[in-house]
C-alpha cells in the first residue's frame, strides 16, 4: 500500500510570454485521499459508495512504482499540454 505517492503536474501554456512552462511536484498522502473520498460519497448523490470503494481499491491495490498513473493531454491546436503523473 502506497501512503506517500506524488503527483507531478507537468503544463506547457502554448504562450510565448511567461509562464511557458510550469511544473508542479506535490506529495499525495493517499491516505487522506481515500478518508475524503469516503467522507464525499456519503453527503453527495453525484458518487455513489461502491463507486468510491472500487476506486480506493484501485488506488490502494494497483499503483505501484511499477505501474503509475499517467496522463498526458496535448492540444495541437493551441500547443497547450498536460501531463499527470501520480506515482513514486
Amino acid at each position: 500500500m502506497i501512503w506517500h505517492a506524488w503527483i507531478y503536474l507537468d503544463i506547457e501554456t502554448g504562450e510565448t510570454d511567461w509562464p511557458q512552462r510550469i511544473r508542479l511536484a506535490i506529495p499525495l498522502p493517499l491516505s487522506m485521499v481515500q478518508w475524503v473520498l469516503r467522507i464525499s460519497s456519503s453527503r453527495s448523490r453525484a458518487l455513489k459508495p461502491e463507486e468510491v470503494e472500487h476506486l480506493v481499491e484501485a488506488l490502494t491495490d494497483e499503483l505501484t512504482a511499477e505501474n503509475p498513473i499517467q496522463i498526458d493531454v496535448q492540444d495541437e491546436d493551441s500547443e497547450e499540454r498536460i501531463m499527470i503523473f501520480v506515482g513514486y
